[in-house]
């Protein structure tokens, strides 16, 4: 995994990206992976690759909640601009 020293700003997209990626991730992971005739025949490795989807619709969710929490913060910033320059035009 590559470091980077530079602060990305994030933005709205970014939450739909990571959402994305980890869909495609559950999506491999289930269609290529559970039902693998290894993964059949021992139970360990079967419960361990459903671990790894677990924990990837796990990080969905709170993705997915940081999202509509910045969606709603972002929104009500705007609708109080809004109403500022309503004021300030009076």
């Amino acid at each position: 995994m590559k470091e980077t020293s530079d602060k990305v700003e994030i933005n709205d997209g970014h939450y739909l990206e990571i959402m994305d990626r980890l869909h495609v991730q559950m999506c491999v992971l289930e269609s290529h992976l559970v039902e693998h005739p290894i993964a059949n025949e021992n139970k360990e490795v079967k419960r361990l690759i459903i671990k790894a989807i677990v924990t990837l619709v796990q990080a969905y969710q709170i993705v997915g909640g940081l999202a509509h929490d910045t969606t709603k913060k972002t929104k009500k910033k705007e609708t109080n601009k809004r109403g500022n320059s309503k004021n300030n035009n009076k």
